[in-house]
């Protein structure tokens, strides 16, 4: 793949449905989009935002670099890494076998910061939200975002209900912080 060339990832359900994550370079930087595939209609659900290199601190990771790797036939995942000041990061994402849904591994060698750490998402139509997940109703389907595995992240909804911050669970005790977390378009994060 050229430098800064667009690349997507698609889940499928058994019904054919499917979740993409299409990742496209901004200014200095890859921003993503997750879209929902439903009957054939695209529904975008959410944009990741990214800040600029004025920023303090970025409000998401700040990836520089882009792969998609082949781990299996037919099973391909995003690797992605990048700084800002002497801060790296990194972030995997990865297809749910058999799922409309995508798991999210992020992790952040941290230096030091006076701003919150985490990744923020902008979205539209947000009906659920607790510490745990937010939920969108797009075409009669569930569409989620949820903290998962040994590194849950928690959810922050902004007062206006159009984008989520999720961060990390506890104040950061190690050099190295990590969050996880699953888009999914069905019943069963």
């Amino acid at each position: 793949m050229r430098d800064h060339d667009p690349a997507s990832l698609i889940a499928t359900d058994s019904a054919g449905n499917g979740l993409r994550v299409d990742f496209v370079w901004q200014h200095d930087r890859y921003a993503h989009s997750i879209i929902a595939i439903i009957d054939g209609d695209e529904l975008p659900l959410w944009q990741s935002v990214e800040g600029t290199e004025q920023d303090r601190w970025p409000p998401s990771p700040p990836l520089q670099q882009l792969s998609i790797e082949e781990l299996r036939p037919g099973h391909r995942v995003a690797l992605l890494l990048g700084m800002a000041g002497k801060s790296h990061w990194s972030v995997s994402v990865e297809p749910i076998s058999g799922r409309c849904a995508f798991a999210f591994d992020v992790a952040c060698r941290l230096r030091h910061t006076d701003s919150r750490l985490g990744s923020v998402y902008r979205g539209a139509g947000v009906n659920a939200c607790d510490a745990e997940r937010v939920t969108l109703d797009r075409a009669g389907r569930s569409c989620s975002l949820a903290g998962c595995g040994g590194h849950q992240a928690g959810l922050v909804l902004s007062p206006d209900g159009t984008s989520v911050h999720i961060e990390p669970q506890g104040a950061p005790t190690a050099a190295t912080v990590r969050w996880q977390y699953v888009v999914a378009c069905d019943q069963s994060i």
